[in-house]
């Protein structure tokens, strides 16, 4: 009874080991696409603090409206070429942007074509 008991705390000790190992491995290899995420919200926050008719206009802005307004964004992670957008939402007195991107081996929650 005592070697079962032994037996499957090892094991359960092998299990959390793992899946922590597993959960940190994902976690660094999304660290450059949630960057790009940032970078995409803090341009929207700039290129709208700059030209705020572009918020009555849109209620998202593409890569080519930050191309095309002077607020070029590089879209390829480690090679990984990718799209995306930014929402733009008021809540009361404050604009929130969300941004969205899709490449071939990450996808943000949400993205919609």
């Amino acid at each position: 009874m005592k070697k079962i008991m032994i037996v499957w705390a090892v094991v359960a000790i092998i299990l959390v080991g793992v899946l922590t190992y597993i959960g940190f491995n994902i976690k660094d290899n999304n660290k450059p696409y949630k960057s790009l995420e940032k970078e995409l919200e803090s341009k929207a926050s700039a290129l709208i603090g700059e030209k705020p008719g572009l918020l009555i206009s849109l209620n998202k802005l593409t890569v080519e409206d930050f191309n095309n307004n002077g607020y070029p964004v590089e879209m390829t992670v480690n090679g990984d070429k990718c799209d995306g957008y930014v929402t733009l939402s008021k809540n009361i007195s404050i604009y929130e942007y969300n941004a969205y991107i899709k490449c071939n081996n990450y996808t943000t929650n949400g993205y919609q074509n």
